[in-house]
């Protein structure tokens, strides 16, 4: 694997779902991007169940470690409710007190 995808992860990060199609059922197995979990779901692309996806992509050069390393984070969190995330992450992580974590 070329050292440009070694480290990189590729997200689309959305609140919107996606067509039916599309999801995918197999758990991944996450790693630091676990945190962007708000109680939606991941799609990650794979030869099995997207293989018309994968057939489009397979003349582009890595389009393979490209695949691995991207996902879909959808059905997300919206706006409102991420500033709860970050509140209680805020609180719980670096214990800013309650009366200033609208200033952090």
């Amino acid at each position: 694997m070329d050292s440009m995808f070694d480290e990189s992860l590729f997200i689309i990060y959305t609140n919107t779902d996606v067509v039916q199609v599309l999801m995918s059922y197999k758990v991944l197995d996450f790693g630091e991007e676990k945190f962007l979990m708000t109680g939606g779901s991941v799609l990650q692309f794979n030869e099995e169940e997207h293989p018309a996806i994968c057939k489009h992509l397979q003349e582009l050069p890595k389009h393979r470690e490209f695949l691995s390393r991207f996902r879909i984070f959808y059905r997300q969190a919206n706006e409102e409710e991420m500033d709860r995330h970050i509140k209680h992450e805020l609180q719980q992580s670096v214990k800013v007190p309650e009366n200033e974590v609208d200033l952090a």
